[in-house]
């Protein structure tokens, strides 16, 4: 089974959204991995 999440910009809020989401997740006993697509640094948008 798999989740994706995703933002309009792609750029911060799935990546917190994420975060929180693994931390619930883990906390229950369930395994997850997460994978960054096309995720820009902040020092590179420039």
């Amino acid at each position: 089974m798999g989740v994706l999440v995703g933002d309009a910009e792609g750029r911060t809020r799935a990546v917190v959204a994420d975060g929180a989401l693994t931390e619930i997740l883990t906390a229950r006993g369930i395994h997850t991995s997460v994978e960054h697509r096309g995720l820009t640094p902040p020092a590179a948008q420039k």
